[in-house]
Formats: C-alpha cells, structure tokens, sequence
C-alpha cells in the first residue's frame, strides 16, 4: 500500500486505465475487450440521458433540440451555494457561480459531461472580486478553417476589441462574426449577427451557449451559406 501511494504522489497517478487510449492489436486481451464494452455501455448510458435532458430545456421535436450532448444546471431558486448536478454528479463551487452569475444577465449556459473535452477545456470563470465574468472565447475563422481562442475575456470588453488584437492588416468591415442560435437543428443552424459596438456582456444577453461563446467569423461572399436570424430592434421581437 505504501509503495502504490508513492507511486502515485511521483507519476500523478490515479490507479485507472485510460479506456481511450489506443492499444496495438496484439496488446488487447480478454479483459480489455470486456473493458471497452463497458465504456461503450456508459457512452450509450451517457447518451441516453443527455437526449433526456435536451427535453427538459425545452428542445422538443418542433425546434429540431439541440444535437449536442449537453446538460443544463437548474439554477432556478438556487444560489451558488445549491448542489446543482450534471449527470448526477454535484457541480464544483467554480461552475455554480458561473452558472447563477449567467443566469443573472439573462445568458443560459449549458454544460457538457465532466469527462468531455469541449468542457475540460472551459477556462470561462466568474471572477468574485471585480464582479465579472471572463469568458472563453473561440473564434472560427470560416474562410481559412481556421479557430483563435482567448482564454479570459472580460464581459466589460469590447468583443471586436479582442478580436482585433489577434489580427494585423486586416479590414474589419470585410467580416461578419456571427453566433449560433440554440437550440437548432443540426441540419439547419441558424445564426445571429453581432453588433460589433457592443461588449461581451451586451452580445450574449439572451443568448445560449454551450461551455462558452463560439464566434464564427465569415467573409461577406459566404454569408448566403450562414442563414440568420433577423432581429427587431424596437419591439424585441425575432423573425427569420
């Protein structure tokens, strides 16, 4: 026992078998087949119970749901202080906060299975003591199949602000960034427009996004192949 406790304190060790990780033909055994049925088993099993959920948020056949293995964090009565789960799992201290400080500016955020890549990779945070929340943001660059990420940006920035930084010689008014509407189809997304004088903040209001705004950069020839959501600005009301 001592020795496996060493073991892990030097290696980062945590005593389980990487069940994704890649295995030579000649290396696989018995036990290893039996393994990745089970893992199958927990994708089927994982699967299943986000399709559940989508129908909890609202996603129903008439709205086509949202094709994405999400979860969302009942923050409704609860403050940060609240258990709130995803897939029966109690949510850190760090999501809760997040979750409610979204909640409160009118941003419905969506979480995926702890184990998913796309959440791990969340560096989105409500910062307590300047009362912000800094985002993650990814840029997809549609014309050169290309992505930017920003791993902290302030709500109170200009999102264009940020995006500029990145950028050199290059003229703003040959993009239009635009932002999945949720929940969609996957076979027909649809896609709002951003005001590019306004903050993070101000962008996302009404929004919903999964883990954290994805911005997708297009030219103005290819935009007959993002087909958008028109908003009315004097009355609140949305068309297509």
């Amino acid at each position: 026992l001592k020795c496996c406790i060493v073991h892990k304190r030097k290696s980062g060790c945590n005593g389980k078998r990487d069940r994704s990780k890649f295995r030579r033909l000649e290396e696989m055994s018995d036990a290893t087949l039996q393994s990745d049925f089970h893992f199958l088993e927990d994708v089927l099993s994982t699967v299943d119970g986000g399709k559940r959920l989508t129908k909890q948020i609202g996603a129903n056949s008439r709205s086509g749901g949202i094709n994405s293995l999400v979860s969302e964090i009942s923050v409704e009565e609860q403050g940060p202080s609240k258990k709130a789960k995803v897939e029966g799992t109690p949510l850190p201290l760090k999501w809760r906060r997040l979750m409610q400080q979204a909640k409160e500016r009118q941003i419905t955020l969506l979480l995926m299975p702890p184990g998913m890549y796309r959440h791990k990779s969340n560096t989105s945070l409500y910062h307590v003591a300047s009362e912000l929340i800094f985002w993650k943001v990814e840029f997809v660059v549609h014309a050169q199949k290309s992505k930017i990420t920003l791993k902290k940006v302030s709500e109170d920035s200009l999102w264009i602000d940020e995006w500029m930084k990145q950028q050199k010689d290059v003229e703003l008014e040959s993009f239009h960034f635009l932002i999945k509407r949720l929940p969609c189809p996957a076979n027909k997304p649809l896609y709002v427009t951003l005001d590019k004088n306004m903050t993070l903040k101000q962008a996302l209001k009404g929004m919903t996004i999964i883990e954290y705004p994805v911005i997708y950069v297009v030219f103005t020839k290819d935009l007959d192949k993002f087909p958008r959501v028109i908003q009315e600005i004097d009355h609140g009301s949305t068309f297509k």
